[in-house]
């Protein structure tokens, strides 16, 4: 194999794995970023998500254990007086327990023995209130309950399938009376709820043990997270995500992208620094006309440059505008010229102020009688060339015809 064929070969693979290392360099360094920055927002979202459902979700339940009291009868078995209690339901360095507008029902849980004196106790009353800060009532219901009737045969089958149940002591005999006392309770934001007193309106019931609770009825947007809090992690995440990515959009755009269209935008084309010096909200056609404008005149005062500067003069006597004598050659000869010498006096010449300060173009001086041109004083000393416009008989009196004389040197 020729050795200059084997050089161009090893130096193309070389090129080609200096290429393709620093492209794969710049695509791993950007995959790196799109997953860095892809982490980062997806756990954003899942935090702002868990945030959003501390915030927004209020505890589902509420439990408080009660615990009765009543006044004894002496020697005689018994109670003297409904037992109550006096049940607090906010914890300490806590002022409310429950959600501002969320509705929550209050259930009373009794725990009781098919006693023989529970089974003929019938119906009872149960009374509660809730009390605010001051220990006023908020809320008060009564409501009536009673334990579950059993016959004798269904107790006997009962105890004898649950037989090893009830001898080794996992299994009682008791019942649990669950007593909705208010269905719908809703917090006061300015008078919440600190406590609750309860009171059984009998002296003939058995109790076990006692607790008070207090569920959330959740509904709409809280009834979804709820009982169904996968689909809704999943679709709160992905909104999360989704606002992250057209905030970083927006981002993008205005850091980055707005300024280099800007710039891009910008056209300079070269001439005075009034064409710049607008406002940023004038629009593409009035820059076009503006423009053209500039154009227009720098190409008529081109067309009117020449060696000697042939000045204009006013009624003030101060200099108007210059002309260029080879562009006054190209005057048709059929316009009218008169010549007068330099150095007549402004004062001897009538001049129409309206006409003679219009902002008409270069190419031709209004005058309603007579206007002096006289040459520059730094032209040299040959024929001077001096020219007045005088106004036709039929010609326009803002557009005159102008004839064209030579005078000398030595008549000035």
């Amino acid at each position: 194999m020729p050795t200059p064929f084997l050089g161009r070969l090893l130096d193309s693979y070389r090129k080609k794995l200096v290429h393709f290392a620093f492209t794969f360099k710049d695509v791993f360094y950007r995959g790196a970023v799109i997953v860095f920055l892809a982490t980062v927002m997806v756990w954003m979202s899942v935090f702002m998500y868990g945030v959003f459902y501390y915030v927004y979700m209020p505890d589902v339940s509420h439990m408080r254990p009660v615990d009765f009291k009543f006044k004894p009868c002496g020697e005689k078995p018994g109670l003297c007086t409904y037992p109550s209690a006096y049940v607090e339901l906010t914890r300490r360095f806590s002022d409310q327990l429950l959600a501002r507008g969320q509705p929550y029902r209050v259930v009373l849980s009794l725990d009781v023995p098919e006693s023989h004196v529970n089974q003929n106790l019938g119906m009872f009353m149960v009374h509660i209130s809730m009390l605010n800060k001051a220990g006023e009532a908020v809320v008060k219901s009564d409501r009536s309950a009673m334990l579950r009737y059993r016959s004798g045969l269904l107790r006997a089958i009962y105890t004898f399938c649950y037989a090893p149940m009830l001898v080794t002591g996992s299994w009682e005999e008791k019942q649990t009376v669950d007593i909705e006392l208010v269905p719908n309770f809703n917090e006061n934001a300015h008078d919440p709820t600190v406590a609750a007193y309860i009171e059984l309106q009998t002296r003939f019931i058995e109790i076990y043990s006692a607790s008070l609770h207090i569920h959330a009825h959740f509904h709409g947007l809280r009834f979804l997270m709820y009982h169904y809090p996968v689909l809704s992690a999943v679709c709160g995440v992905s909104m999360n995500m989704a606002f992250l990515l057209l905030l970083a959009a927006f981002s993008w755009h205005h850091w980055f992208l707005t300024p280099f269209f800007h710039q891009q935008s910008v056209v300079r084309i070269g001439f005075d620094d009034e064409v710049f010096a607008r406002k940023p909200s004038t629009s593409l056609d009035a820059r076009r006309a503006e423009l053209k404008e500039k154009l227009e005149q720098r190409r008529l005062q081109a067309q009117l440059s020449m060696s000697g500067d042939i000045e204009r003069i006013g009624m003030s006597g101060r200099r108007t505008q210059s002309f260029s004598g080879s562009a006054i050659d190209t005057v048709s000869e059929e316009i009218p010229w008169t010549a007068v010498r330099k150095g007549v006096s402004k004062e001897d010449l009538s001049v129409d102020d309206r006409i003679a300060d219009a902002n008409l173009p270069a190419t031709v001086i209004p005058d309603s009688t007579n206007e002096i041109l006289e040459t520059s004083d730094e032209s040299p000393e040959k024929d001077k060339e001096a020219y007045v416009c005088e106004p036709e008989d039929n010609a326009d009196p803002l557009f005159p015809r102008k004839r064209r004389v030579f005078a000398s040197a030595a008549d000035s």
